[in-house]
């Protein structure tokens, strides 16, 4: 498949839509802000969050230490995110402040934990750190842009999975396969990487703390990136209906039902604990999926055509 320049799979996907269904679409904003309505009714989507779901439920989504506390309390399996505030949120930190707190998790966890932004996407700005140094650094380097960080521990996700849902309908369920490399026995990591440079984000790659200079055994297989995200070199891998699928759907209806939303995707990780969900996305970004080939493309479009109609379904009653 062509691969687009500058304009959005979203937005391609949703031209072609609203013309198979005779649809008005408008755009606003940089394309940010996308209009789409029929003689009857009109509904937006803003980004990648669309107006079926409420206002409260994308922003429990977005909010990842909200997000954990509510799957908590509903006895969701799910990673711990930890909240905390910029000092210059002062009071509502109160006079002990923050510091004393991140060590101690820190300490609690030896000192190997993930930091990220309480509200980022995409797996940007998240780091892993294993001293107390990294850990000063990434803190700081965080709250310099941010109000606000979520702190977890770090746990050896063996699979991180996402589910798409509509309604408690399953769109898709799909594995991420993070980046690897297979050794040959006689070239380094370095060069086995650079002959395969077209497939891998070596931006990405090179951030990673790897021995650049090691050979790998012929036929040993060697992760590039300890993140998941697809925009960071995973590729997806549709699970099939099975038990896997049913443990992984079950799951996801009931995070999504926690939050009350309607139309979102669920990233669940499998470690030895068994399945535990790690976030909610209220926004539904098929980028990286859609561009893996026709298959795929059609995929993410059949799953914007069910939101599209029902989301103009929802507003019969209004």
């Amino acid at each position: 498949m062509e691969k687009i320049n500058k304009e959005r799979y979203l937005i391609k996907i949703l031209k072609e839509l609203a013309l198979e269904h005779k649809l008005t679409i408008r755009f606003f904003c940089f394309d940010w802000l996308i209009e789409l309505s029929n003689p009857h009714h009109k509904f937006h989507i803003l980004g990648y969050d669309w107006a079926i779901n409420s206002a409260t439920a994308q922003a429990i989504a977005k909010d990842k230490s909200a997000c954990f506390e509510i799957l908590k309390a509903n006895q969701v399996p799910s990673i711990e995110h930890f909240l905390f505030l910029s000092p210059e949120f002062q009071s509502f930190i109160g006079a002990n402040g923050n510091w004393k707190k991140i060590i101690d998790f820190a300490q609690k966890h030896d000192n190997k934990i993930v930091i990220k932004s309480n509200m980022g996407t995409g797996g940007n700005e998240v780091f892993l750190v294993s001293n107390q140094a990294e850990l000063e650094g990434c803190v700081q380097a965080l709250f310099s842009k941010h109000r606000a960080i979520a702190i977890c521990p770090f746990y050896d996700i063996h699979n991180e999975y996402r589910v798409i849902l509509l309604d408690e309908e399953p769109l898709l369920c799909y594995n991420k396969i993070k980046p690897f490399i297979v050794g040959n026995g006689e070239n380094t990591l370095l060069e086995l990487i650079l002959q395969h440079k077209g497939e891998f984000d070596l931006k990405d790659i090179f951030t990673q703390k790897i021995d650049f200079n090691i050979v790998l055994l012929r036929g040993k297989k060697f992760e590039l990136n300890w993140k998941h995200n697809l925009g960071k070199g995973a590729s997806p891998e549709i699970i099939a209906k099975g038990e896997k699928f049913d443990a992984l759907i079950e799951l996801a209806i009931k995070a999504s039902k926690a939050i009350g939303i309607r139309f979102a995707s669920i990233d669940i990780a499998e470690t030895e604990g068994g399945l535990s969900v790690m976030e909610i996305n209220s926004g539904i970004m098929t980028e990286n999926f859609a561009q893996q080939g026709d298959a795929e493309y059609e995929i993410a479009k059949n799953m914007y055509r069910k939101a599209i109609f029902k989301t103009l379904d929802s507003l019969q009653g209004l």
